[in-house]
């Protein structure tokens, strides 16, 4: 799922930067250098909240799994910290990107932090960051419309997981 999830917000982030909307997406894996085309449904710039929205739906193999054909949504937007900073050291290199989870987008229920593999968060640093100018940084918030039924045809809950579907998965 998080290759799905890499390929929208890439979609969203170059509708956010006024590019033309591309249906397949080209990504680069983890520790591999494979790339992988991934498609994408649509993409917006939504001008009213300055924001890039991108729809892509999880096209797994496998029949069983519960994610396949689970719609993703994801907007970007700019983080006004950094985008009008005088002090170009509040955007440092770590600070790029904050993940929101969205409806239907899993939360450790003690911290209420979003569930994310290291796999997803790799995916997003070798494909989204390079979009990203370099005196930026942006929100990037993964909305899972039918998360929060289909999470409840998951383990999530017995491992501290609530309100959605873990963002994570370890291969493409």
């Amino acid at each position: 799922m998080p290759v799905w999830v890499a390929a929208s917000a890439c979609a969203a982030m170059n509708a956010l930067l006024g590019k033309a909307f591309c249906a397949e997406q080209l990504l680069m894996l983890p520790d591999n250098q494979k790339e992988l085309f991934v498609t994408v449904s649509s993409a917006s710039c939504l001008s009213s909240v300055n924001a890039g929205f991108a729809i892509a739906h999880c096209e797994s193999n496998l029949g069983l799994d519960i994610t396949r054909n689970l719609e993703i949504w994801t907007f970007v937007t700019w983080q006004e910290s950094c985008v009008h900073s005088l002090d170009s050291q509040e955007c440092t290199q770590d600070s790029w990107l904050e993940i929101v989870a969205g409806q239907g987008v899993g939360k450790y229920e003690d911290s209420g932090e979003l569930c994310i593999s290291d796999f997803a968060k790799k995916l997003f640093e070798i494909n989204l960051h390079p979009l990203v100018p370099s005196d930026s940084s942006i929100k990037l918030e993964i909305v899972f419309p039918k998360g929060v039924d289909l999470a409840l045809r998951t383990s999530n809950r017995a491992f501290g997981v609530v309100d959605g579907l873990a963002l994570i998965g370890t291969q493409a």
